[in-house]
């Protein structure tokens, strides 16, 4: 999936929890900032980087869904 991520900090949540937190892959599609990272939990990924710019971010992830 795709998202546009123009904050400093963004949560992308899952639409259903994960029994235990998924094996994503993110990617930013544009130039890196200074810092770019993410967290994994059972509902969301948590993106974090320095600036709000409006970057392209690509996921996917893989687990047993709780639903």
């Amino acid at each position: 999936d795709t998202n546009v991520f123009e904050e400093i900090t963004r949560d992308i949540t899952f639409n259903v929890a994960y029994v235990a937190a998924p094996h994503c892959v993110v990617t930013w599609q544009t130039t890196p900032a200074a810092s770019q990272s993410y967290t994994i939990s059972t509902t969301a990924i948590t993106l974090t980087q320095t600036s709000a710019s409006g970057r392209l971010v690509n996921y996917v992830c893989i687990g047993r869904s709780g639903g």
